[in-house]
């Protein structure tokens, strides 16, 4: 039997380490990363593991992520390999919270992301 998603779990570790940042955005030349040569992360780089991230990963969505990864990786990473559409539009809402450059109140808009899906905002 796969192993569910666990969007609980991967939001409050993605959000805790992200908000430990001060909410740094990790983007080189008007572009989104995964990760930067300078250390920072975007909210789903937060959430895959050193052994994990490759270069190869940049410029990709969380689709085009999902195709890079090994099994092997998206189980070190997410939990399971099996990841449904569903956890698809979930990672990708996610992303777009990073990415989409929102200058509101983060926490707000987190807090909002969270209700949406029945999930509970970390403490931060």
């Amino acid at each position: 039997m796969a192993t569910e998603f666990n969007t609980q779990a991967f939001f409050t570790t993605v959000v805790t380490r992200w908000a430990a940042t001060g909410f740094e955005r990790a983007v080189v030349d008007d572009s989104c990363r995964y990760r930067t040569d300078d250390g920072k992360r975007c909210v789903i780089g937060h959430g895959i593991p050193d052994e994990v991230y490759r270069p190869e990963f940049e410029g990709n969505d969380v689709a085009g992520l999902l195709v890079e990864m090994t099994d092997e990786e998206k189980e070190a990473t997410f939990g399971t390999a099996d990841l449904t559409p569903h956890d698809l539009r979930f990672l990708s809402a996610l992303q777009e919270v990073h990415d989409g450059g929102d200058d509101g109140d983060i926490r707000q808009i987190l807090e909002v992301f969270a209700d949406r899906r029945g999930l509970r905002l970390p403490t931060l």
